[in-house]
């Protein structure tokens, strides 16, 4: 008997100029220990801070992809093929939920950025969800009392299996209720949740599970609220989940080291967690198939500042590494700036703390700038790097590729000469060695000369990089 394989998502973002262009990428990947991948599809973000990273969706049979784009809903087949045309939305589309009739896809941004919209595919038309029956109302815990919600006030929606009810969050005046709502809206119930929750999902037998965070720590809830999965190793869960339909086991974005988010799968039976990804990005955001495929999203961002004359012409880069949000000091030499290395799921789901530092470039008519002159300020979401603009960064031990990419990222903006070192090493050969670095920042100039005018190095006694240990 052949094994399901399982789709995955991929986002990674380019720069031109002051814009962020993300790309949603595809994989295949086989649940037995021999993994396959294959790419699906990209979307593109349409700029960067204010908009957010493409919604992204596969059909319960598996055939058709569904992102977003801004305001607009892109359905295509998997196995490639056109697009299909769907009148734009109102607002950005943050999230999109399959009918399991692979027909018709609901996402918000309509009207408003809270609006519910159902698209059909074959139609190619779209009409607001259950205006006839706004405002909708629910029985609360199956007693007397009852809530009343708008359509708009639904919060992450999600289709049962076969159709006949979609649950949704939403945050009413006494705190937040789940919602059961019957297909065409004309009769739902509430449950008045007794910790945060969010991202329902249905599990195999028709339970509404979510994310519940009464610990400090993100967890699986069966029923939503109730017990938290505790699977071994504990996985701290970012974002949306999904659960087959075969095998007992949802997949889930866990936290790694290096502050993204991984792809995990947690067994329900034996609560054993098994990471299916361990890319340099985030993937996250899994939609599953009938048969057990799943797709998810990587996402990866980057944006540099660039300047453009105020009456038109070629905009040119001013600085090398990931930078946005620019703003000039009355002189015009120098740029305000903000850089790290969000966007991150974890960013997005602290916001505002985030892994973005707020500095200082200088610019001129020569090169982009390759550091910044000086930090101003470092967010708590900064986890490698001191607020002081070090020469040289010391590294006990090893780093694995991906921590040592964002250690890299981040000792550039700031001009520092990175170093690893063995923490095995006796103590005079570590002296020795940390003198040598700190030789080898002075001789790439990364040293200020604190009494000459703002913004100039010091010349190296013996000028010159000759002497730098390439190894560095």
């Amino acid at each position: 008997m052949s094994k399901p394989h399982t789709r995955l998502l991929g986002l990674a973002l380019v720069v031109a100029a002051l814009a962020a262009i993300p790309f949603l990428g595809a994989l295949r990947v086989d649940p037995a220990p021999m993994s396959r991948l294959a790419w699906v599809g990209d979307a593109h973000q349409l700029g960067p801070v204010g908009y957010r990273d493409p919604a992204g969706a596969i059909s319960p049979d598996g055939r058709w992809l569904a992102y977003s784009e801004g305001r607009f809903l892109r359905l295509r087949p998997i196995d490639g093929g056109p697009v299909v045309e769907l009148p734009p939305n109102d607002a950005q589309i943050r999230t999109i939920a399959w009918n399991p009739d692979n027909r018709s896809v609901l996402a918000d941004g309509y009207e408003t950025p809270a609006g519910w919209a159902i698209y059909d595919r074959v139609d190619r038309t779209r009409r607001p969800l259950w205006a006839d029956r706004n405002p909708l109302r629910a029985t609360i815990d199956g007693g007397l009392q009852t809530s009343t919600a708008r359509v708009a006030d639904l919060r992450q929606p999600a289709w049962s299996a076969d159709g006949r009810f979609l649950a949704a969050i939403v945050n009413a005046r006494d705190g937040q209720e789940l919602w059961t709502i019957a297909a065409d809206g004309a009769s739902a119930t509430a449950t008045r949740a007794a910790s945060r929750i969010a991202f329902p999902a249905w599990t195999q037998d028709g339970t509404v599970a979510c994310v519940a965070n009464d610990t400090g720590r993100a967890a699986v809830t069966i029923p939503c609220g109730g017990a938290p999965l505790v699977t071994k190793p504990a996985v701290d869960i970012y974002g949306p989940i999904a659960f087959t339909h075969g095998a007992r086991t949802v997949y889930v974005a866990g936290a790694n080291d290096s502050g993204t988010v991984d792809l995990w799968a947690l067994a329900l039976d034996d609560r054993r967690a098994r990471r299916i990804t361990s890319f340099s990005r985030d993937t996250y955001a899994p939609t599953v198939t009938r048969d057990d495929s799943v797709l998810f999203k990587v996402q990866s961002y980057r944006t540099v500042v660039a300047r453009v004359p105020a009456a038109g012409g070629v905009a040119r880069s001013a600085a090398t590494f990931q930078s946005e949000t620019p703003s000039w000091d009355p002189t015009g030499r120098l740029l305000g700036i903000t850089f790290g290395t969000w966007r991150r799921v974890v960013d997005d789901a602290k916001y505002p703390d985030i892994a973005q530092d707020a500095g200082i470039i200088e610019v001129g008519e020569a090169a982009p700038a390759n550091r910044v002159t000086r930090v101003v300020h470092a967010s708590a979401g900064c986890e490698r790097m001191a607020v002081s603009m070090p020469q040289v960064v010391v590294v006990l031990g090893t780093l694995r590729a991906d921590e040592r990419e964002a250690l890299a990222d981040r000792a550039t903006a700031v001009g520092a000469l990175l170093m690893y070192i063995d923490p095995e090493l006796d103590a005079d050969t570590l002296r020795e060695l940390v003198g040598r670095a700190a030789q080898a920042a002075i001789d790439r100039k990364l040293v200020r000369d604190e009494s000459g005018p703002a913004g100039t190095v010091s010349e190296p006694p013996g000028g010159g990089d000759d002497d730098v240990d390439s190894k560095w």
